[in-house]
């Protein structure tokens, strides 16, 4: 970790709502930055002491979520993932779960949960 730099958020979305949530969270000592959750987004992943990436599957094709997952993973180790599926199916929560996702919803997102969730994760992420 470098000196003086907080922990980093990621948000792989492209997705208005999904931005406008992250956007009410409270990241004192937080940098935060994003994407679309597309191979573009990759070079995030680089950035110093991700701690936090929420990862909106939406633009991802089927085949290649299993890919992106183990990509945050690799980068970014210690980070915690908030996996957000465009629709809800059993096989695509399993996959967020095993791939290591800490918190898996599906669209449409409950915004108050959705914001405290993040919220949540914030203050128990040092």
């Amino acid at each position: 970790m470098e000196a003086g730099l907080g922990p980093t958020l990621v948000v792989l979305s492209e997705d208005d709502s999904v931005l406008a949530i992250v956007g009410e969270a409270d990241f004192r000592n937080w940098r935060v930055e994003g994407h679309g959750a597309s191979p573009d987004g990759r070079d995030l992943l680089t950035l110093p002491n991700i701690r936090l990436v929420i990862f909106d599957d939406e633009k991802v094709e089927l085949s290649d979520r299993g890919w992106m997952l183990a990509q945050i993973r690799r980068c970014a180790p210690q980070a915690a993932i908030l996996y957000i599926a465009r629709d809800h199916d059993w096989d695509t929560e399993r996959l967020a779960r095993t791939g290591g996702a800490q918190y898996y919803c599906s669209k449409p997102i409950d915004r108050a949960v959705f914001a405290e969730v993040v919220n949540s994760f914030l203050r128990s992420i040092k």
